[in-house]
This record gives structure tokens, C-alpha cells and sequence, in this order.
């Protein structure tokens, strides 16, 4: 399973983007942050002066820092609704499919055990 989790996090390091959006009505008092109100880069990329800012921004509660994967990172046309949580991003999946075998001894395997094992189908 080890290398399941690296799997990830390489997944994670080679395609994951680091996104940063200001907090909802912190916009006058967050002004020196304002280069990162709606700020995204790679992490593959990511070099340390800008990452000293996000973070003292997200200290201050000024930004909302995130960790995204591409699919995360498609805009909806304004005014839609967000989809429905419907199936797994891609960690997700290759978490799901290193666990397909995890069974706790005594258990009966049912149907959706990796769904609620990654927290989804509760």
C-alpha cells in the first residue's frame, strides 16, 4: 500500500495547484495581499517568496489556501449549481483501488466498503 500513498503524493506534486481566494469580506483589511486574492500556481513550481505570503495571509485569515487537483479546478458557468459529488477524484481512485482488497479480519466484504473506507456513501 506504500506505494499507493507515494503514488499520490507524486500525482499530487506533478499535476496539484495551490489556489488561494481572499476571505469573504477581508478585502479592505487584507490590501497587502492583494496580489493574492485570486492567486493560483503549480506546486511543481511553487518557489518560497510567494509561499511565505500565502501562508502569512492564511495565518492573518485573510486567505483561503487550497490544494487542488485538475479536475477540482473547472470553472462552473455563474449562476450553476456545483455538481454533485459523484465519483472519485484521481487520488481518490488510486487510493480506492490500493484498499479494493482491505478487509478487517471477520469482516464480510460488502459493496461500498472503499467508499466509506476515503469517506464517501456514508
Amino acid at each position: 500500500m506504500r506505494s499507493s500513498w507515494a503514488s499520490c503524493g507524486e500525482h499530487l506534486q506533478d499535476n496539484g495547484q495551490l489556489v488561494a481566494k481572499v476571505a469573504t469580506a477581508k478585502e479592505e483589511a487584507g490590501a497587502k495581499f492583494r496580489d493574492y486574492f485570486d492567486y493560483r500556481e503549480a506546486i511543481s513550481v511553487h518557489s518560497l517568496a510567494p509561499g511565505l505570503a500565502l501562508f502569512r495571509g492564511r495565518k492573518e485569515e485573510i486567505l483561503q489556501l487550497a490544494l487542488k487537483l485538475p479536475e477540482e479546478l473547472v470553472e462552473q458557468p455563474t449562476g450553476t449549481p456545483p455538481p454533485a459529488v459523484t465519483s472519485f477524484n484521481s487520488c481518490e481512485r488510486r487510493i480506492a483501488a490500493a484498499l479494493s482488497d482491505f478487509r478487517p479480519v471477520g469482516v464480510p466484504r460488502t459493496r461500498g466498503c472503499c467508499k466509506r473506507l476515503v469517506g464517501r456513501g456514508r
